[in-house]
């Protein structure tokens, strides 16, 4: 089993566990990690029910890409490290508002690139009791790691 795979599987059956109460925050902040953890793995299952069908992803110098051009650019992409940081999470019933700070850094044969960092707002949905990520908007981008 991937380690995406065994982490996912953790996070469900602590979400499910009886007589405990759901902590949607706390459940949102670990799938962030993982839906990271499998770009960089390039991990497609995972991200195929991370995404919601209609997902988007707005990049900020405005690109804007489907899904499918999302999925399709973490398939060819190469990323050395993507960490997250600076979450904050707003559930309101089956809707969350998240937003963070994402450290990029691809591979890449200019070995003074430092990566970006990137400011974003994410929103998710649940459905059947599993959040799925509807949107991501990048909103402001620096070279380099955070600092």
């Amino acid at each position: 089993m991937s380690t995406t795979r065994l982490l996912a599987a953790t996070l469900a059956l602590a979400s499910c566990a009886q007589g405990s109460p759901r902590n949607d925050s706390a459940e949102l902040v670990q799938l962030e990690q993982l839906i990271e953890h499998s770009v960089l793995l390039r991990d497609m299952g995972f991200l195929e029910r991370a995404y919601a069908p209609s997902f988007r992803f707005k990049h900020s110098e405005g690109l804007l890409q489907s899904r499918t051009d999302w999925l399709n650019a973490v398939r060819a992409g190469r990323f050395r490290t993507r960490r997250i940081d600076s979450l904050d999470v707003e559930v309101h019933d089956n809707v969350a508002l998240v937003t963070g700070r994402l450290y990029v850094l691809p591979e890449s044969a200019d070995p003074n690139f430092r990566g970006v960092t990137v400011r974003y707002v994410r929103i998710y949905q649940r459905q059947a009791g599993q959040w799925q990520q509807l949107t991501h908007h990048s909103t402001k981008q620096t070279l380099g790691p955070p600092e």
